[in-house]
C-alpha cells in the first residue's frame, strides 16, 4: 500500500467482517458508546503510558453479552491490522503525508477505544491533537509515542491469544 494513499475505512473494514463474522456487531457498538465517554476522558487528561495496554477486564465483559462469547477471530484480525498499521505509519512519517497521518490517528483512536486499548486511543488523539496544529517537534513526539503504543498492544494481543490457545487445549 502506498503511504500517500492510505484509507483508513479498508483497515476498518477488515476489522469489521471479523467482528460480523460472528454476529458482535450491535454489542460492540453498544459497549464501544458506553464507554466512550470514560475513554474520552482518559484521551484528554492522562498520557498513554500510565494507561493501560488492554482493558482485558472489559473484553471479557463484552465476550459474555456475546453470542458464542468469544471475541479471539476479532481481537485476532484487530492485531494483524495494527502490525500492519505501524508499517503504514511509518511510511506516511517518511514522507510527511499529515492527511495519512490524521486518516490513521483517527481510525486507530475509533478501533483502539472499540477494543478497550485506551493507551493507543490516546496516542492516536494526541497525534491528532498536534496535525491540527502542525510544530514539526509535536508530531515527531506523538508519532514515535503512537508507535511505541501500537508494539505494546500488538505484544499484549500476542501474549492474550497465546494464552486463550493454552486455555482451550
Amino acid at each position: 500500500m502506498s503511504a500517500s494513499k492510505y484509507d483508513s475505512s479498508e483497515s476498518g473494514k477488515r476489522i469489521c467482517e471479523a467482528v460480523r463474522s460472528f454476529g458482535a456487531t450491535q454489542h460492540l457498538r453498544s459497549a464501544a458508546r458506553m464507554r466512550a465517554p470514560q475513554m474520552g476522558d482518559c484521551m484528554r487528561t492522562q498520557s498513554s503510558a500510565k494507561l493501560p495496554v488492554l482493558d482485558e477486564g472489559a473484553i471479557i465483559d463484552l465476550e459474555r453479552g456475546l453470542p458464542g462469547g468469544d471475541l479471539t477471530p476479532a481481537l485476532q484480525t484487530f492485531g494483524e491490522e495494527l502490525a500492519r498499521r505501524l508499517v503504514t505509519l511509518e511510511e506516511l512519517l517518511a514522507t510527511q503525508d499529515h492527511s495519512g497521518l490524521a486518516s490513521l490517528a483517527h481510525g486507530l483512536k475509533g478501533s483502539a477505544a472499540t477494543f478497550h486499548a485506551p493507551g493507543l486511543a490516546s496516542a492516536a488523539s494526541t497525534l491528532e491533537d498536534e496535525l491540527k496544529a502542525p510544530g514539526p517537534e509535536g508530531i515527531q513526539t506523538a508519532t514515535t509515542q503512537l508507535s511505541a503504543e501500537l508494539q505494546r498492544v500488538v505484544r499484549r494481543l500476542q501474549d492474550l491469544l497465546e494464552r486463550r490457545r493454552k486455555e482451550r487445549k
